[in-house]
């Protein structure tokens, strides 16, 4: 159909090919109102957001348990619930197992030196939620050699829910008592003094007992972690050989601190970066006092630890200490963590 020249022809069309597309936009609007739901166009505010893969959605609807983390591979989806273990790298967290649970690691590192190093292991257990016993190595320098006696510990969440509900979201804090096993070092290398070489051999008994505090801050996929010990050294029955000559020393008792700085974050679902900054006594022998001398060595590591699947991961640690001279002295670790349980996973507040 042509448009009409006439004017006011031209007014009657406009008027009723204006009226006409009224008409239809009308019932296209009573139609939509009475179409089912499921044919309704979606509003902008009824699509969901573009979710993280690495943030925990409780997807009831969707038939996923809460608390699962979500990922778009397949065959590579992470293991739900995830249990981490509460030491960092060698240092304890403030976390504590869940009731019923049960924690092992084992580590060993080998340097590119020729300094030799002692494996480190631990074994924990959860009790109700807020206590955890544990069983590990302790490692402490004597003289010149790292040593590793068995060590008994206690450990208990101590409530923040006072602090705030914002405080108690995010931080946990638990108290450390352990002690070790009475131990035996001997060095036969040559004594250095701060002048000089006297004493060629050195024996002693020792045992330690340490208290303190750990808290961890969680913060999005990061966690940060501080740790502040002291601990009480007794040294017995100290023999100085000197040539030909023993000399037995008198018993010792010493405090010293210890503290340590962590972090880790979470790079996806299975993988967490981790790094710490810890200190480690180290003793040394004052030979003209025939005395003990505790001082502090600082260590650094860092590395990733990486789950196999729910309850297993693996360590692969790098870390120097402050008395490394170059690259060479350089250690790389080693360690795997295994952790189950056969209560539940809730734990009570704090």
């Amino acid at each position: 159909m042509s448009y009409p020249r006439d004017p006011s022809k031209r007014v009657a069309f406009t008027f009723l090919w204006a009226w006409g597309l009224m008409g239809m936009a009308t019932q296209s609007a009573r139609a939509a109102e009475t179409a089912p739901e499921s044919e309704r166009s979606a509003k902008p505010e009824d699509v969901p957001a573009r979710r993280d893969p690495f943030v925990r959605y409780p997807d009831a609807q969707e038939g996923r348990s809460p608390g699962t983390f979500q990922s778009g591979l397949p065959l590579f989806k992470a293991p739900e619930e995830l249990l981490l273990p509460t030491r960092l790298i060698e240092s304890p967290t403030g976390e504590i197992l869940p009731s019923l649970h049960f924690a092992a690691g084992s580590g060993s590192d080998f340097g590119l030196s020729n300094q030799n190093r002692t494996g480190r292991w631990v074994v924990s257990f959860g009790l109700g939620g807020v206590a955890e016993v544990m069983v590990a190595s302790h490692r402490i320098v004597h003289v010149s050699v790292p040593e590793s006696d068995a060590l008994a510990g206690f450990r208990m969440k101590l409530p923040v829910r006072w602090m705030g509900s914002d405080v108690g979201d995010h931080l946990s804090l638990a108290v450390n008592v352990a002690a070790t096993t009475d131990g035996k070092s001997s060095s036969s290398s040559a004594i250095t003094r701060y002048r000089g070489q006297n004493a060629t051999s050195l024996m002693y008994d020792y045992r330690e007992t340490t208290i303190g505090v750990a808290g961890t801050w969680r913060a999005g996929r990061a966690r940060f972690h501080g740790l502040l010990h002291a601990t009480d050294l007794r040294v017995e029955n100290m023999l100085v050989h000197r040539n030909t000559d023993v000399v037995q020393a008198g018993d010792q008792r010493k405090t010293y601190p210890s503290i340590g700085l962590g972090f880790d974050y979470r790079v996806n679902p299975q993988t967490y970066f981790l790094s710490e900054l810890r200190t480690v006594p180290k003793l040394t022998f004052q030979d003209e006092t025939a005395g003990i001398r505790v001082g502090g060595k600082t260590e650094f590591a860092t590395g990733v630890r990486f789950f196999l699947g729910r309850a297993v991961s693996l360590d692969a640690i790098v870390s120097i200490d402050e008395d490394a001279l170059g690259i060479a002295d350089t250690h790389i670790g080693l360690g795997a963590n295994l952790l189950f349980g056969v209560g539940p996973r809730e734990t009570s507040q704090n």
